[in-house]
């Protein structure tokens, strides 16, 4: 299946010049993992819902961080939100390297309560970054069924809601709308 780009695409991209960590949440199936892997090709991938993983990462949280290579996607961070307060830990130890840990969530209320609390750094820049992921937009799938039938690969993107108002130190309000 041929990915359609999103507008939420840039933004995420252009945070993560500026943000040790990018978490984007969202319902399943809205994209949220093609997005990170898409974005972010050579980073390693590792998906929380295994319980290998979970068994991992709850037995010794630091050695299997340490044994990763950043950039790193998490899928599914709430599988182990544990990992969060680790993280942190890494990007105090290294604040200036940028979009190193990216994060997907299915469970936006209880994740972004834990992003809140793991990753705040009070009175310093915020570790994280934090996106809503939508599923797509009738442009897009309209702009998709049109590329199939003309074989172009322009297709327009979707609406993109910043949940963090601090993307690049602009203030702007919660329910901000990019298009």
């Amino acid at each position: 299946m041929r990915y359609i780009p999103r507008n939420l695409g840039n933004v995420v991209r252009q945070a993560a010049q500026h943000f040790p960590a990018l978490v984007v949440t969202g319902p399943r199936r809205a994209g949220k993992t093609t997005l990170l892997r898409q974005l972010f090709p050579k980073a390693q991938y590792v998906l929380l819902e295994d319980p290998d993983i979970q068994g991992r990462i709850r037995s010794d949280p630091r050695t299997f961080l340490e044994e990763l290579r950043p950039p790193v996607v998490f899928d599914e961070i709430q599988n182990a939100p544990e990992l969060l307060s680790y993280v942190r830990t890494l990007v105090d130890a290294a604040p200036r390297r940028m979009g190193q840990w990216l994060f997907t969530g299915s469970q936006e209320a209880p994740l972004m309560q834990g992003i809140t609390e793991s990753m705040a750094r009070p009175g310093r820049h915020p570790a994280a970054s934090s996106f809503q992921c939508s599923g797509k937009s009738e442009g897009e799938c309209a702009s998709r069924r049109l590329s199939r039938s003309i074989g172009t690969s322009e297709v327009p993107s979707t609406v993109v809601r910043f949940l963090s108002p601090n993307l690049l130190g602009a203030r702007r309000p919660s329910n901000y709308e990019h298009t």
